[in-house]
């Protein structure tokens, strides 16, 4: 970024770290027992690789305890353009394999200052087009199936459904039974994936 490019005032240090990674296309990965933040991308795997891509964990209906589940309507678009201000770059950005001519609307931010940078905003743009669908689902925390964290994909076995899905959030609590003081841990994880056409 270059000097003078980027500014901030009235904002919380947490605060201008998010409104940095989402003028990229990226959100932010709090790891509390590294005490590290990390930006990582809206979307690491894209709506349109998900098909062929492995998942990061398979949820089935013997660990999932609660499942909701609401449809997004959103435009299409294949195609973006990205700049930015006084020290910017423009870039059209379009998805591989498209025509490139459905535009969602243009997006400007003083941090588009590089292509890279052009092209994660306009990857993130283009991925959140389209209607999606958020499944909303609590599991435990055990062994294997470890806390879930934002940008992982999670394949989902939920009775005769089968799917594959982007984490975008995910909240962990905890209770503890009066009788028996058993420590029961859950997480509850919000997923974000493209509907299918039929």
């Amino acid at each position: 970024v270059p000097a003078n490019a980027f500014s901030y005032a009235a904002k919380t240090p947490a605060e201008a770290l998010n409104m940095m990674a989402n003028a990229i296309g990226a959100m932010l990965d709090v790891d509390s027992e590294t005490q590290t933040i990390t930006d990582v991308p809206q979307w690491p795997t894209v709506p349109w690789n998900v098909e062929s891509a492995i998942p990061d964990v398979v949820l089935h209906d013997g660990v999932i305890l609660d499942f909701n589940e609401k449809r997004e309507i959103r435009p299409t678009a294949n195609a973006v353009f990205v700049r930015g201000e006084q020290q910017g770059v423009a870039v059209k950005i379009k998805r591989a394999g498209s025509a490139g001519d459905d535009f969602a609307g243009d997006v400007v931010d003083k941090l588009i200052t590089d292509n890279q940078a052009a092209r994660m905003r306009g990857t993130a743009e283009l991925a959140n087009a389209g209607n999606k669908v958020q499944n909303t689902i609590r599991t435990k925390v055990m062994a294997d199936l470890p806390p879930m964290r934002p940008g992982m994909l999670v394949g989902v076995r939920k009775g005769s459904d089968v799917f594959k899905s982007v984490c975008d959030a995910f909240t962990i609590s905890a209770s503890v039974n009066d009788s028996t003081g058993a420590v029961t841990v859950n997480q509850n994880v919000t997923l974000l994936r493209n509907e299918v056409a039929v």
